[in-house]
């Protein structure tokens, strides 16, 4: 009985050690990989290469590395439930992961099947929001911990990332061109524990601001195969 309880033991943490293997093969080269809005952090505590991206079909997903070179393949570190404000089946643009005070927070921007404003003789504005998401590692599972987005319920805004000043945290992020016609970068002061804001954001600037930047029309740029103008932001870092 004892071997038969040890011989169990054993073939069990093969099979764990054999699923960890497995998670951890960093067989897929860089260059085989597609991907967009690529995020990569880089976590001392493992000294492992975590990339995050956008994707949809209610899950975010990362890949690990150790080299930058040659990576796992893609694994989940969050489900949407179907209680999510977006849906179970949100998509996921732009995430990013930061280390904060002992956590781990996973900001990504979702958009739900709402309109929150039509805008005459250009599109319907759906609800498009960045939300922070925490877990105690790179990999999840991550958790929704405020129930809402972090950006304004009127705002199609989008790619919030995280500055750490003087000890205070803040969001970055962009009020879409989409709704504003001239697309602007937004700042707002988050609390302590990067919960929902409870000031409204500072706009830092707009996109015509920079004299070398684009307005849409002129370039000759479709949205969706319409013709629509504007000047874009997106995709802040600092």
């Amino acid at each position: 009985m004892k071997k038969f309880i040890f011989l169990s033991m054993f073939l069990c943490c093969c099979a764990a050690c054999s699923t960890q293997q497995q998670k951890d093969a960093y067989d897929i080269p860089l260059t085989s990989i597609r991907c967009s809005d690529p995020f990569i952090y880089a976590d001392s505590s493992d000294s492992t290469y975590y990339m995050y991206s956008t994707g949809g079909g209610g899950r975010v997903m990362a890949r690990a590395s150790k080299d930058l070179t040659n990576w796992t393949e893609p694994f989940t570190v969050m489900n949407f439930s179907d209680k999510h404000w977006a849906g179970d089946k949100a998509a996921s643009w732009a995430s990013e992961v930061h280390y904060y005070k002992g956590k781990y927070y996973l900001f990504t921007t979702s958009h739900s099947d709402e309109v929150i404003e039509t805008i005459p003789d250009r599109c319907d504005i759906p609800h498009r929001a960045t939300q922070i998401y925490v877990a105690d590692s790179p990999r999840g599972p991550f958790k929704d911990f405020t129930g809402r987005a972090h950006t304004p319920d009127d705002w199609a805004a989008l790619d919030g990332t995280l500055w750490v000043e003087d000890g205070i945290p803040y969001m970055i992020f962009c009020h879409e061109w989409l709704q504003t016609i001239d697309g602007t970068m937004e700042l707002v002061q988050l609390p302590d524990d990067l919960g929902v804001p409870t000031e409204r954001p500072v706009t830092l600037f707009k996109a015509s601001d920079a004299k070398w930047s684009g307005e849409m029309l002129e370039l000759g740029e479709k949205t969706n195969g319409l013709d629509l103008g504007g000047y874009v932001t997106d995709g802040p870092w600092l």
